[in-house]
């Protein structure tokens, strides 16, 4: 702990002392030879943490050998520092969707007997909504979507061969970028239509 010194008081520049032994106790931590003119200026030592106080002594002139002034350490209020709350991601309501596989193009599900099942969440209540929104995955963090298109519906049970049917395609940050309803797969792969 660092402790500085001051000599004070209505003498402190007129005192004849000019020499001073300053101890540390308990331990007995002995600093020698502390001058008149580093006092009036404040002399900073450094002593054990276990050091509770002490005493000046004066060792020069010969007149003043063995004055002694009791010192010791005034406790500081020890302060808690105040947590810093952490911020939380504030996601909007989610509702549940399922979704199929991944395909490349809008009409790439058509006629593939695709089961759409796979739990997503959305903060639209419904998928005409969805278009420009975050979409979730199950753990209901950001759907990393990859630019590819999904076969999407409220039913659990819903299948690419029964029409008509959604489709989002979904980027890398999770934000639904297209939306089309495939209302006929018909033999050439389907027919899409932006929503």
């Amino acid at each position: 702990m660092l402790v500085t010194f001051y000599l004070s008081g209505p003498y402190s520049s007129t005192t004849v002392s000019s020499k001073f032994t300053i101890v540390g106790n308990p331990g007995a931590e002995t600093f020698t030879g502390v001058t008149k003119a580093q006092l009036l200026t404040g002399h900073s030592l450094t002593f054990s943490e276990s050091v509770t106080g002490g005493t000046v002594t004066t060792t020069e002139p010969e007149t003043c050998v063995g004055t002694v002034v009791n010192w010791f350490v005034e406790p500081q209020p020890t302060t808690t520092p105040t947590p810093t709350p952490t911020p939380t991601a504030t996601v909007p309501p989610l509702y549940g969707f399922f979704r199929s596989n991944p395909a490349s193009t809008y009409n790439g599900h058509c006629d593939q007997n695709q089961l759409i099942s796979a739990l997503f969440y959305s903060s639209s209540s419904t998928i005409v909504g969805m278009l420009g929104t975050m979409v979730y995955d199950g753990n209901q963090d950001p759907w990393v979507g990859g630019d590819f298109y999904y076969a999407v519906s409220s039913d659990n049970t819903a299948n690419t061969n029964d029409q008509p049917y959604y489709v989002i395609k979904v980027d890398d940050m999770g934000t639904v970028i297209d939306l089309q309803v495939i209302s006929d797969c018909g033999g050439s792969g389907g027919g899409g239509a932006q929503v």
